[in-house]
């Protein structure tokens, strides 16, 4: 009976022995499931339990209400700069360090030095990136040939390019434009005298929280310089559509842009000289719930999302990442070789007749010509190696500007483009927009604090 009763036991210890081994699970957050990192850690943790749940974060005032009520169900999970502030999930504790793994610490310190700061608190590592995206101003190379301008003329702040706008203004008044315009970004069929100014005062502001951001300053409107600038936009605005009272035109001499070339066209929007040139950039990361009961597991889970991330992807991040093979393209310019190389040898043939010979000249005559048309030194990288070397010139100006109290999602955010509408049509003067918005941003300080 002892017997029995001590197999028993036993088989009841084995029981939850496994149980508790086969309970070993993680909740993921935002990852692919279909990525190398994934299927990677899925594949050398066999063991472990990949749990799902279905609750989506759209914001920073989310995710942080379930931190406190400890409803935060994720283990592990991923975060946008441009959505989520990381910096106070970071001050407040509700993630966890991850400066201790070896692999992602040494990842880390490879890394161009604004992902590190970024996804740092006082001097403690806290995330991993994975995904990246930048965006700036820039001028159209072709549009600036046209309008026969050099890298000389290019502005280099915001009030440089209002300078530039002025003299254009003369140039048009005296000599419209037919091809070029100053930008595309207006619908025809709304463009009106007020589309100008609109489009110059968001600019503005868009910088203006930008480097407020970035000097950690308290964000304020009603200042000389900024009122200076404004009423400038609104001046420039006006005498832009006065001369340019038609969308018409092959060229826009600025626009948006997001691709590594066109960094080389790059127009700084800062406000004065002596602010920091910055590239504004998105990046996705990963993190970890404090109150994980699978801390461990989730630091080698970002580790090796590190590890598998392809090469592509590893430009944004490395200063000696490597430039981006097209890889179908280079075994398609392999194929020709092979073909050329063939008939070449064919050609070597000294018993060849002269009609043979003909038609083998005629054959690499025609894949010659279908090389050509392809354009292979165009395409053989996904990132040419001049792109790459032009990103590097910009790798530590990178900055990750924390969500904007005027998010246009948001209604704050709908407010403060109401009120730049109505001063853009003239409903309101210089005075009362600076001070409508200095109190918009002092009532949302009050409610973070």
């Amino acid at each position: 009976m002892r017997l029995r009763r001590l197999f028993l036991l036993v088989m009841v210890f084995c029981m939850l022995v496994g149980n508790a081994f086969g309970e070993r699970s993680v909740c993921f957050y935002g990852f692919d499931s279909r990525s190398s990192g994934y299927t990677s850690f899925v594949k050398t943790h066999p063991g472990v339990k990949v749990r799902k749940n279905k609750k989506v974060y759209y914001n920073t005032k989310q995710i942080l209400n379930d931190f406190i009520t400890g409803e935060m169900p994720y283990d592990v999970f991923t975060l946008s700069t441009d959505s989520f502030d990381i910096y106070s999930l970071m001050e407040k504790g509700y993630l966890a360090p991850v400066t201790d793994n070896e692999s992602i610490q040494s990842a880390m310190e490879s890394m161009y030095a604004p992902f590190r700061e970024q996804l740092s608190y006082e001097g403690v590592l806290y995330g991993v990136p994975y995904g990246c995206s930048i965006s700036y101003y820039a001028y159209d190379p072709d549009a600036w040939t046209a309008a026969g301008f050099t890298a000389e003329d290019v502005p280099t702040s915001f009030a440089s390019y209002l300078d530039f706008l002025e003299q254009w203004v003369l140039r048009i008044q005296e000599k419209p434009e037919k091809d070029i315009r100053v930008c595309g970004y207006f619908d025809e069929r709304q463009y009106g005298s007020d589309s100008y100014i609109l489009y110059l005062v968001q600019l503005l502001m868009d910088q203006h929280i930008l480097q407020s951001d970035y000097s950690n300053q308290p964000l304020r409107f009603d200042t000389d310089e900024f009122r200076t600038l404004l009423e400038r936009c609104q001046r420039i605005g006006k005498d832009l559509y006065t001369y340019e009272p038609k969308q018409n035109g092959t060229y826009s001499l600025f626009t948006d842009a997001s691709s590594f070339h066109s960094l080389l066209y790059y127009v700084p929007l800062r406000l004065t000289e002596d602010q920091p040139i910055l590239v504004k950039a998105t990046i996705i990361a990963g993190f970890i719930n404090i109150r994980s009961q699978e801390i461990e597991l989730s630091k080698e889970y970002l580790g090796q999302k590190l590890q598998d991330m392809s090469a592509e992807e590893k430009v944004y991040f490395y200063p000696d990442a490597d430039n981006v093979a097209n890889e179908s393209y280079v075994e398609l310019a392999a194929a020709f070789d092979r073909t050329f190389a063939k008939y070449e040898a064919q050609l070597n043939n000294e018993n060849l007749s002269e009609e043979e010979r003909s038609e083998i000249m005629a054959r690499i005559e025609k894949i010659q010509d279908t090389y050509e048309k392809i354009n292979f030194d165009e395409h053989l990288y996904v990132v040419p190696p001049e792109d790459l070397e032009i990103y590097k010139q910009y790798g530590d100006r990178l900055y990750f500007q924390a969500p904007s109290v005027f998010d246009p999602n948001t209604e704050d955010g709908q407010k403060v483009r109401r009120l730049e509408e109505q001063y853009a049509l003239g409903e309101i003067t210089t005075d009362q927009f600076v001070k409508e918005l200095d109190q918009l941003v002092q009532m949302l300080e009050m409610e973070d604090e």
